[in-house]
């Protein structure tokens, strides 16, 4: 597994260098959807599609270059790796722009369909690949997969109307960079603050810690990644009405609306659910990272305060305030630092002190957006408002992880264990019906989620 992990560390390596082409996209296509200026909207999409294509074959070819004089010609261990990863970020640049442009003109049933085929596809193929093949076999099995996928999001989108020309323009490569670029070294302290404490973890703790405090961050990252999608939903649509010129007032309100369900009815419903579920699956097939639940237990309530979950740091991007959004990344980042610096000096070392610790400064960076963008678009009140949801929200979820464990037993047998954490996750979710009826009410979701998937997409005749 040393060269497939020598492809993913290539990887990483050049995504550090990436121009920003597709995030500028990003903003810019809702908008121009949204001012129904369609052929413009094309113009962009095709130049963004192929810069970003056009940089894949740049990084690609560096890459190829650097590991032939690195290596030399007969060193194959390192040259077929290279290779592999070279191909991977093409094609996953190619992806990567197709899926942005997907996102933007809110065809959300194109990339499901997209999703579901390729893990299908990758739950197939790889194991086969791995078995007869080793890690030859499975690193071309990732390659087909990719490639595979492209070809179904290039169809998938052709026929939601989200097409590729072949019009390219400079000015518009140009216009897209030097906001691109800039917005990803101003997001690059918030980069930072995401992985603080696994940097802190991995330098100051041992192997046996760095191992569990991974696991717990594996389940905060697949507790995060649901929100973070439902919030790419909402963000196209605020970003498309932005276009139209409605009114900030009428933005800030539907998002006011998408945070109170948020953190009455999907928050709860998502970490109880997957609280309760880590409580038997890791006891029941991996017994030595039971320990990990603790620091889990901590970290989950954290996904209240995610810069990827409280979206208002977007209007920031929308009117291309860039240095706001530095300073709130700084705050964050600031945060963090200060708050692990603490939990050490006052002695707790422990994993679940570090994930406090964490928690703690999301919570501030919550609080820095709220007092400054926040108050901008709702108001004082409806801000603090807003912050209580979330604090609430938090604070509530942490006392049902708290008073309602099941107790881990190893020895229990699986089918026992499996009643436990599903006694658990039903008394849990009693306990949170209240807050669900209140959602629901006062939410008026039944109305509000339609307005997130339009089933009319932009005719194709108006974009030629």
């Amino acid at each position: 597994m040393g060269m497939w992990g020598y492809v993913g560390v290539i990887q990483n390596f050049v995504g550090i260098f990436d121009l920003g082409i597709t995030q500028a996209a990003g903003r810019d296509l809702p908008l121009l959807r949204g001012a129904k200026q369609y052929e413009e909207e094309q113009t962009v999409r095709s130049t963004a599609c192929w810069a970003r294509l056009g940089q894949g074959l740049l990084f690609a070819t560096g890459i190829l270059v650097f590991s032939v004089l690195r290596n030399g010609h007969q060193e194959t261990a390192r040259l077929g790796p290279a290779m592999v990863a070279a191909i991977l970020v093409v094609v996953l640049a190619w992806n990567d722009a197709i899926t942005v442009f997907c996102q933007s003109a809110q065809c959300y049933f194109v990339l499901g369909r997209s999703i579901i085929a390729t893990a299908l596809i990758s739950v197939l193929l790889l194991p086969v690949a791995a078995r007869f093949g080793g890690v030859y076999g499975m690193m071309a099995a990732a390659v087909m997969v990719a490639i595979i996928q492209a070809v179904l999001l290039t169809w998938l989108a052709r026929a939601a109307d989200v097409r590729i020309t072949l019009s390219c323009r400079w000015p518009v490569i140009r216009r897209l960079i030097s906001f691109g670029l800039p917005l990803r070294l101003v997001d690059y302290p918030l980069a930072l603050f995401m992985i603080l404490d696994s940097l802190f973890v991995a330098h100051y703790g041992s192997a046996s810690q760095l191992a569990i405090y991974a696991t717990a961050l594996m389940l905060f990252a697949l507790a995060s990644d649901i929100p973070a999608r439902m919030g790419t939903v909402i963000l196209s649509r605020v970003y498309t009405l932005s276009g139209g010129n409605i009114h900030r007032s009428q933005l800030a309100s539907e998002l006011r609306r998408y945070f109170f369900i948020q953190h009455t009815l999907f928050m709860p419903f998502l970490l109880v659910t997957l609280w309760w579920a880590v409580q038997f699956i890791l006891p029941a097939f991996l017994p030595q990272y039971t320990s990990a639940l603790g620091v889990a237990q901590v970290l989950l309530v954290g996904i209240y305060f995610m810069p990827s979950n409280t979206l208002i740091r977007n209007f920031w991007i929308i009117d291309k305030r860039l240095v706001a959004l530095l300073i709130s990344n700084l705050g964050g980042l600031a945060a963090g630092i200060v708050a692990l610096f603490i939990a050490t000096k006052a002695g707790h070392w422990q994993l679940s002190w570090i994930a406090c610790a964490m928690v703690c400064s999301y919570a501030v960076h919550f609080v820095i957006l709220l007092c400054s963008i926040g108050r901008s678009i709702w108001g004082s009140r409806t801000a603090m408002i807003v912050g209580a949801w979330a604090l609430g929200g938090s604070a509530y979820v942490a006392l049902l992880f708290r008073y309602l464990p099941i107790e881990v037993n190893n020895s229990v047998g699986i089918g026992p264990l499996f009643f436990m954490a599903l006694q658990g996750w039903a008394k849990a979710q009693l306990c949170l019906t209240p807050l669900y009826i209140l959602g629901i009410w006062k939410g008026s979701v039944l109305e509000f989620l339609p307005k997130l998937f339009p089933k009319q997409q932009v005719p194709v005749a108006t974009l030629s």
